[in-house]
């Protein structure tokens, strides 16, 4: 991958990384910070 795509990527991850985070908070949905760790995690994953 070079350095152009990874830096899409990057930005890619960050914000939605920040999005899901801003929309459990305010949206004050159930889960707890592990929780949302976790989601975030698998997403990351796959």
């Amino acid at each position: 991958m070079g350095e152009a795509s990874r830096r899409l990527v990057d930005v890619f991850c960050y914000y939605g990384i920040f999005r899901v985070i801003r929309e459990w908070i305010k949206r004050d949905i159930r889960k707890t910070p592990e929780e949302v760790a976790g989601i975030l995690y698998r997403i990351l994953l796959m």
